[in-house]
């Protein structure tokens, strides 16, 4: 099927949980071509090089500036304020600021996020992963325009605690093609009908 959900709980705002069963069970049967058109499609693959360089440990990236990451490591923080980052190694983030911008996982890229809180989407935030995502706290998609997509052959894994993917916006998104594993997938009242696809 086009979309593999596999989810611990799901928590609406203010729809009746057989509604959301009988989403779930549609989802997983295979979107029909028609609904397949409706989703937003995933941003442009790219290279990791060029840009404004790698990555380094507390690193800032702003608005037009493009970063990327393709050896092995580990990061105590990484600020994203309008940049975008590219990963095609396998990088793991004890602490990141997501202030809006781009975050891409590339085919055979890897991106751990640990730490603490959650991980807040302040807006025209995207992330897109074609590789391997692991988040490790609840992520907020708040204020307007985030999106999450999840690519064909990609995996999303946020099941190794109790952690949440919160949809709160009526313009943010998120996409699945591949692998999702969240625990808890929790779509506010204020989110789109469409909020996941």
């Amino acid at each position: 099927s086009l979309l593999n959900f596999r989810m611990k709980q799901l928590f609406t705002g203010g729809y009746a949980p057989h509604f959301f069963l009988a989403l779930i069970l549609f989802i997983t049967s295979g979107f029909p071509h028609e609904l397949q058109a409706q989703c937003r499609v995933q941003p442009a693959a790219g290279t990791c090089s060029g840009g404004n360089g790698q990555l380094t440990n507390n690193g800032n990236i702003n608005s037009g500036q493009t970063y990327w990451y393709a050896g092995n490591g580990s990061f105590n923080a990484v600020n994203i304020n309008g940049g975008t980052l590219r990963v095609c190694g396998q990088l793991t983030l004890s602490n990141i600021n997501f202030n809006s911008g781009n975050i891409f996982i590339e085919v055979g890229g890897s991106l751990t996020i640990n730490g603490g809180g959650s991980l807040n989407m302040n807006g025209n935030s995207v992330i897109s992963n074609r590789g391997q995502l692991t988040i490790n706290k609840t992520v907020v998609m708040q204020n307007a325009n985030n999106a999450i997509f999840n690519g064909a052959g990609a995996t999303l894994n946020m099941n190794g605690g109790a952690y949440r993917l919160d949809l709160n916006s009526s313009t943010s998104i998120f996409v699945n093609q591949g692998t999702a594993d969240i625990h808890t997938l929790f779509v506010q009242s204020s989110a789109s009908g469409t909020a996941v696809c």
